[in-house]
């Protein structure tokens, strides 16, 4: 109409006017689709003829099937005059008869080449589908300001959803409105996300549907906040979605605003205005818990950002003075605690070693006296080389075996081989015959370490899986286990598993795995080998110290460039580079299948493990990523739990709330390693400026921890999708198999494990039971 309305004006009508108006239609339809916001995407293209199985493909006969033809033939004529007027964009497909001659233009209209044909066009991009792809690459990032105005030209009426008004509005919107409101998904599709319901997609404004115009929702919902008058975007904040619901038309307040209502006109026309007032930061923004390189680099935020900068403020000598003073002060306090840190860490774990080196040569001098004779008490009968595991089967066939599994730097007693008297669980492998603890190497990934377990209990060289294996860059056979711990293992001979800290992660792996049947000529393996798990303060779900000690919060895979774990890297490299056998005998970090010895790297090889080119710290493949919260949601959307299973989880705290501020509960009676370790987490937070790890994330969630682990991760498996549970009130109460019943008690992570004479007894009866 805007065409004909502007041709009467100059009194020119002429075949070049005419054939025009015959493309008004056509342009009005493609116009309409990329006009306005659609964060979402929207129904209106299935409902103008898209298939909503794939929203990629047109339907044979529909309204846009006419508007493809038309448009092709309007690209292949290629008149330069009407193409001035308006050019639908597509001249890099090279549609012009010069260049695709008559084949070519059949080749389009059938479909087989060009545009429609590729995808490559805007209207698949506006489908639901083809947003929620578009979403999930997508980020709402933390300097930016957003905001977000959502049209809508419907009401309810009894529960219906019907067009708000019949007057002022033109024909055509009229109709478009009341086909989207009425519109539902074909039950026969799938639909394109978890929870698609058709009335949330009813309000629309005959383009555009309004649930999809307030901010990113699909596939994951970004910060947003709803804004009822301006006063709520005061403090304005970046990284947040704003938005607004107006009364409005799609397309008539842009094309021709004196038609469109004034509510919406006035709210246009103070955009500017409000992003003049309030987008420019009036304090200054806080120094990050990151890495050194991020602190470095906030000298220049500073510099933009200090005493509130206006419109065309620019830097001066001042202003970058004080950036790099804070940035200073803040690289300062950063590389004391991680001094700090890693003294108390060096001098807890050189007093934990020395008393396994004291108790060893005790028990030596204690033993040198019997050497001279004979001891008759200690003949062997011959069950000295037999597991534990069938021994077992000498004294009571009822009663199942219990394997214990340590986590992260833990160990367990390999060939008799142990840390003086020290015992990763108290000693549990001594006081009873059907007791396994397995040393499964403290770095190696909760994969390979769950690859282990199986070999190490029912026979044979482990096999890490080929293609697993060529991805992370290490050997795809390890160590040999000549005779099973328990070569019966089967259905019919179900394990007890109690797992500790990553040990825990480990448990559940392994038994996808059985149910999976992952092991090659195992056939049938299944979930059922499994009787029961418990878990004793488990990294079910993440830890935040894993962030501490240097892991990238961002991605939870990298390490930050200076951290205590970056120290760690480079000692476990040359510590396995070297290759001691006398100190490997002692303590073995688990990464032999890597070959990292110098007989195999030789001088390049560790040079390139030194600098992050090769080894497990290069590929990711070791524990501390499986156990950041993004590594053990990757991991938990493959876990299930198990309708035959028996779950039991024991969450462990040293934390109490005082006056709103989460502290440690207690200073009698605890190493400084663990009061540091406890207060470190309690008071982190994950940085602002990054994407939060789950939706719904809070950092007072993850404050109560017992130094190593968070509390709300042990309980239970939450992320991404909350497991069966049951918080248990009483020992005596009725527990079921596929639920995990858990209980929360005060104790630290390390020592009622390794020396539980020194746990609390409420931990201690309760872990025994």
């Amino acid at each position: 109409m805007e065409v004909l309305e502007l041709f009467n004006e100059n009194h020119q009508f002429s075949t070049n006017s005419l054939f025009l108006v015959s493309f008004d239609c056509i342009l009005q339809i493609i116009k309409e689709f990329a006009t306005f916001s659609d964060l979402n995407a929207n129904p209106r293209t299935i409902w103008d003829s898209f298939r909503p199985e794939d929203g990629v493909s047109l339907k044979n006969v529909c309204l846009l099937q006419i508007c493809r033809i038309g448009v092709l033939i309007y690209d292949w004529f290629d008149i330069p005059w009407l193409k001035n007027y308006y050019n639908f964009g597509f001249d890099h497909f090279n549609m012009s008869w010069k260049k695709a001659g008559i084949s070519g233009l059949v080749d389009c209209l059938l479909g087989n080449a060009g545009p429609f044909a590729s995808g490559d066009w805007i209207l698949p991009d506006l489908t639901i589908q083809g947003t929620i792809k578009l979403n999930s690459q997508l980020r709402t990032f933390p300097d930016t300001y957003y905001f977000s105005y959502a049209t809508k030209r419907t009401r309810k009426v009894r529960g219906i959803t019907v067009p708000s008004g019949i007057l002022g509005i033109h024909p055509l919107l009229f109709v478009r409105v009341l086909q989207m409101s009425q519109w539902t998904y074909p039950p026969n599709a799938p639909l394109p996300y978890k929870g698609y319901r058709d009335e949330d997609w009813h309000d629309n404004d005959g383009a555009m549907n309004t649930i999809s115009m307030t901010h990113p929702r699909l596939p994951i919902e970004h910060p947003s906040h709803f804004v009822e008058n301006d006063s709520d975007c005061q403090p304005l904040e970046p990284g947040i979605w704003y938005y607004k619901y107006v009364e409005g038309d799609h397309i008539q307040f842009i094309i021709n605003r004196e038609r469109a209502g004034v509510q919406f006109d006035l709210i246009y026309d103070s955009i500017f205005e409000r992003c003049r007032k309030h987008v420019f930061r009036k304090k200054l923004p806080t120094v990050p818990n990151e890495s050194l390189l991020d602190v470095l680099s906030f000298a220049i935020v500073i510099c933009k950002d200090a005493k509130g900068l206006g419109h065309g403020h620019k830097c001066n000598g001042c202003d970058l003075f004080i950036g790099l003073m804070i940035a200073i002060w803040a690289t300062y306090q950063h590389l004391v605690e991680l001094v700090v840190s890693y003294l108390v860490h060096f001098l807890c774990e050189f007093y934990y070693f020395g008393l396994a080196f004291a108790g060893e040569i005790s028990h030596a001098l204690e033993e040198f006296p019997h050497f001279l004779r004979p001891n008759i008490s200690n003949v062997g009968t011959g069950d000295e080389t037999i597991p534990k595991g069938q021994r077992e089967s000498k004294v009571d066939n009822d009663l199942p075996t219990i394997v214990w599994v340590h986590g992260f730097l833990g160990f367990g007693p390999f060939d008799k081989r142990r840390l003086g008297s020290l015992s990763n669980f108290a000693g549990a492998e001594n006081e009873d015959q059907r007791v396994l603890v397995p040393y499964l190497g403290s770095l190696p990934s909760v994969y390979d370490r769950a690859r282990e377990l199986f070999y190490y209990l029912k026979g044979g060289q482990v096999d890490y899986g080929e293609e697993h294996s060529k991805t992370c860059g290490h050997s795809q056979f390890g160590r040999i286990y000549e005779r099973g711990h328990y070569p019966d293992w089967d259905e019919e001979h179900p394990i007890h598993f109690v797992g500790h800290s990553g040990g825990a992660q480990v448990v559940r792996v392994l038994q996808q795995m059985l149910a999976d049947k992952a092991f090659k000529g195992y056939g049938n393996t299944s979930e059922n080998w499994v009787l029961s798990i418990t878990s004793l303060s488990g990294t079910l779900n993440g830890t935040t110290r894993t962030y501490i000690d240097g892991m990238e919060p961002g991605d939870g895979r990298s390490l930050k460039p200076i951290c205590m774990l970056q120290l760690f890297r480079i000692a476990v490299i040359i510590y396995d580079w070297l290759d001691i056998w006398m100190l490997k005998k002692r303590y073995n970090f688990g990464l032999d299948h890597f070959d990292l010895s110098w007989r195999k790297k030789g001088i390049l090889g560790i040079w390139k493990c030194l600098i992050g080119k090769e080894g497990p710290f290069c590929s990711g493949d070791w524990i501390l990523p499986d156990l950041t919260i993004q590594g053990c949601i990757r991991l938990n959307k493959h876990i299930r739990t198990f309708p035959k299973t028996y779950y039991m989880s024991y969450a462990t705290k040293r934390t109490w709330k005082l006056m709103g501020f989460t502290i440690h509960s207690s200073m009698v009676k605890i190493t400084p390693l663990l009061f540091l370790r406890v207060l470190q987490m309690a008071q982190w937070c994950y940085p602002s400026h990054l994407t939060p790890p789950y939706k719904g994330y809070r950092d007072g969630d993850w404050q109560e921890n017992d130094g190593a682990v968070n509390t709300i991760s042990m309980t239970h498996p939450r992320f991404p999708i909350e497991h069966p549970n049951c918080f248990l009130q009483n020992d005596s109460s009725l527990i079921k198999p596929g639920i995990w019943y858990y209980k929360v008690v005060e104790g630290d992570h390390i020592p009622f494990i390794v020396n539980h004479k020194r746990a609390k007894p409420p931990f201690d009866e309760q872990a025994y039971t």
